[in-house]
C-alpha cells in the first residue's frame, strides 16, 4: 500500500513540474496566463472505515487552475498590434466562414495577402460592423465578422472630360519652334516645327492609371491691319495616338484684338479607337506673355491609397485614404465568459469555450465590463519567473521525498522477503 502512495506522490510531483516547467518555457510568449497544479487527497471510501483509523491513499491532480491576471502591456512599431487593459478577450476564428471560434488576449495581428486582419497562425480576428463614422450598425452583438482592411478605395475611372484655362501667346516670338503661321507642313505631334506649344496633362485609363498625353497648340492666324484676330488649332494625343476631331466639329478658336474669344469657345471633341475626350477651354485668352496652363482638372478617378491605419481605445479601425477624411472600417469584437477557468487550452495562448465556462457574453472594448484597447502594444505573460523557480524548486523536493519514500516501501518489502529466506 506504501508503494503505491509514494507512487501517486511521484506522480503528483511530476505533474506539478510539467505545470511550472510549462510556466517557465512561456514566459516570453505573449498573452499567455500562467498556470497553477492543485491536488487533493485520496480515502478509501467504506461503509466499514473507522474514522479514528482511516488513511490516506495519496494524492491526485485535481485541477490545472489558469491565471487570468493582467500580464504588462509592451509597446511595439505595429499600429495593428493591440493589448486589452481590462477584462475580456479578442475573438478570432479560424475561417472566413463557419470557422471555429477562439478566445485570446494575443494582440499580435498583421495583415494576410487579402487584407484582412489575422494572427500570427492566420486566425481572423473578429469584429462588429460599423457605419463610416462608427455608429454601430447592429444591436446584436454575436454578429460578428472577419475585419479587413481595404489598401484602396472608390473605383477607377477612365478620364472622359478635360476642362483647361489657358494663356495663349500672341507674340510671334513666342510661337516656339513653328516654323510659320500657319505652318508649312500639317500637324505631327512629332515634328516640332508644326506646333507652336506642347503641353503635358494628366490623363487617366480605365484602371486609373495615368498614362501619357499632350495637348498641343498650333497658331493659324497672325492679326493684320485689316483683321486684327489671332486664330489657334487645339490638338490631343494620348499615348502617341492623335485624336481626330468628328466631322462638324472644329478644335479652332479665334480671339479678337483684344485677347477674348471672338464667340464662345465650344467644347471640342476629340476621339479615336480607344479613347473619347471632352475639352473645354472656357476661360482662355490671349496675352503678350508665353504659352501657359493656368488651370487643369480632369474627371478621370484612381483607387485612393491606404495613407493612416488607427485602432482607438474603443476597438473602433479608421483608415485614412489619401484625400480623405477617416473612416471606421469596424470595431474589435470582445467576449468573457462567467468562469473563465473553465475555458480549454487550445494553444497559441488561445482558448475554447466548454459547457463549464458557460455560453460568451459578447461586447465591444471599454463598454459593458469590457477592458479598453491599447493600439501598437501587446500584452506580455503573466508568468512570475522568481515564484515559478521556486515552484520548481519545491516540486524537485517533493519528487525527491516521494522517491525516497518509494525507495523504503521497497527495502521494506525485500527486508521481509529476506526474512523469508
Amino acid at each position: 500500500m506504501s508503494v503505491l502512495i509514494a507512487m501517486t506522490g511521484l506522480s503528483a510531483a511530476q505533474r506539478d513540474l510539467s505545470v511550472t516547467s510549462n510556466n517557465i518555457a512561456n514566459v516570453s510568449t505573449v498573452g499567455f496566463h500562467s498556470s497553477r497544479a492543485d491536488f487533493g487527497d485520496l480515502y478509501t471510501q467504506s461503509p466499514y472505515t473507522v474514522a479514528r483509523t482511516q488513511m490516506g491513499q495519496g494524492t491526485q491532480l485535481a485541477s490545472v487552475k489558469g491565471n487570468f491576471a493582467q500580464g504588462a502591456l509592451q509597446q511595439t512599431a505595429n499600429g495593428l498590434d493591440m493589448a486589452i487593459e481590462g477584462q475580456g478577450f479578442f475573438i478570432k476564428h479560424t475561417s472566413l466562414e463557419n470557422g471555429d471560434p477562439m478566445f485570446s488576449r494575443s494582440g499580435s495581428f498583421n495583415l494576410n495577402e487579402e487584407g484582412y486582419v489575422v494572427d500570427n497562425t492566420g486566425n481572423f480576428l473578429m469584429s462588429q460592423q460599423v457605419s463610416a463614422n462608427g455608429d454601430p450598425m447592429t444591436a446584436a452583438m454575436d454578429q460578428v465578422r472577419p475585419l479587413q482592411i481595404p489598401m484602396q478605395k472608390g473605383q477607377a475611372i477612365a478620364t472622359t472630360e478635360i476642362e483647361m484655362d489657358v494663356n495663349f501667346s500672341s507674340n510671334a516670338t513666342g510661337v516656339g519652334m513653328q516654323s510659320a503661321v500657319p505652318p508649312l507642313a500639317p500637324f505631327d505631334p512629332f515634328d516640332d516645327t508644326t506646333y507652336a506649344s506642347k503641353t503635358a496633362i494628366k490623363v487617366l485609363d480605365e484602371e486609373g492609371q495615368p498614362i501619357d498625353a499632350f495637348t498641343f497648340v498650333v497658331k493659324t492666324q497672325e492679326p493684320t491691319a485689316l483683321v486684327q484676330e489671332t486664330g489657334f488649332e487645339v490638338h490631343l494625343m494620348i499615348d502617341d495616338e492623335v485624336l481626330s476631331v468628328p466631322a462638324g466639329q472644329t478644335n479652332e478658336i479665334i480671339f479678337d484684338a483684344l485677347g477674348n474669344p471672338v464667340q464662345n469657345i465650344p467644347v471640342m471633341q476629340f476621339q479615336s479607337l480607344n479613347y473619347q475626350i471632352d475639352l473645354s477651354l472656357q476661360g482662355s485668352r490671349v496675352t503678350n506673355e508665353n504659352f501657359d496652363v493656368l488651370a487643369y482638372q480632369q474627371n478621370g478617378e484612381a483607387p485612393r491609397g491606404l495613407a493612416n491605419l488607427q485602432v482607438d481605445d474603443t476597438g473602433l479601425v479608421w483608415a485614412t485614404y489619401m484625400g480623405e477624411e477617416g473612416v471606421a472600417l469596424g470595431q474589435v469584437a470582445m467576449a468573457n465568459f462567467n468562469n473563465p477557468h473553465g475555458l480549454k487550452r487550445i494553444g497559441a495562448a488561445s482558448y475554447a469555450q466548454t459547457l463549464e465556462s458557460g455560453d460568451p457574453i459578447f461586447g465591444v472594448p471599454g463598454s459593458g465590463g469590457f477592458g479598453a484597447i491599447r493600439a501598437s502594444s501587446l500584452e506580455g505573460s503573466n508568468v512570475e519567473l522568481t515564484s515559478e523557480l521556486v515552484n520548481l524548486i519545491t516540486a524537485q523536493r517533493n519528487y525527491q521525498a516521494s522517491a525516497k519514500a518509494l525507495e523504503t516501501s521497497s527495502s521494506l518489502s525485500q527486508t521481509i522477503m529476506n526474512i523469508r529466506s
